[in-house]
C-alpha cells in the first residue's frame, strides 16, 4: 500500500524496487513510514530467516540524502544496523540520512529495505 497523501514529499516513489547487486537478499523488501519523526531506532524481526552469514541491512533510498537522482541500494554501516542470532535487526534511522526516501525536512521517514548477505565480502576475502 502506498501513502498517496505525501506523494509531493517523495524523492522517488518506485512501485517495483529493483533487486540489489550489492547484496543477496535473504528476505523480502519491506516498507514502512514513521510519520512526524526525525529519528528512531527500529527493531525488525524476520521470523522465517534466522541466519545471516555476513549479514547486512540494505536500503533502497538516495545515497546522498535529498538527491533523488542517487536512488539505489546501499547497506547500512554496522554502527547503524545490527542483527542478533535470531533474525532480530536493530537499525537507526534519521530524517536527513541514508535510509529515508522522503525529502529532508519532510518531518517523516520512509524506509524500504531488506536484510541480506554481503555479495562483495561474502567469500571471506576482505
Amino acid at each position: 500500500m502506498t501513502d498517496t497523501s505525501r506523494n509531493d514529499e517523495f524523492l522517488a516513489c518506485p512501485y517495483q524496487i529493483a533487486l540489489s547487486n550489492r547484496m543477496q537478499q535473504a528476505a523480502p523488501t519491506i516498507r514502512f513510514i514513521l510519520p512526524d519523526c526525525q529519528s528512531a531506532r527500529v527493531n525488525i524481526r524476520y521470523s522465517a530467516v534466522t541466519s545471516y552469514p555476513n549479514g547486512v541491512l540494505g536500503s533502497y533510498s538516495p545515497q546522498t540524502p535529498g538527491d533523488g537522482t542517487t536512488l539505489a541500494w546501499g547497506t547500512f554501516a554496522t554502527t547503524q544496523a545490527s542483527v542478533d542470532g535470531n533474525g532480530f535487526w536493530s537499525v537507526d534511522l534519521a530524517e536527513n540520512a541514508f535510509g529515508n526516501v522522503y525529502a529532508p525536512g519532510s518531518g517523516a521517514i520512509l524506509f524500504q529495505g531488506a536484510p541480506g548477505k554481503d555479495a562483495v565480502f561474502a567469500n571471506g576475502f576482505d
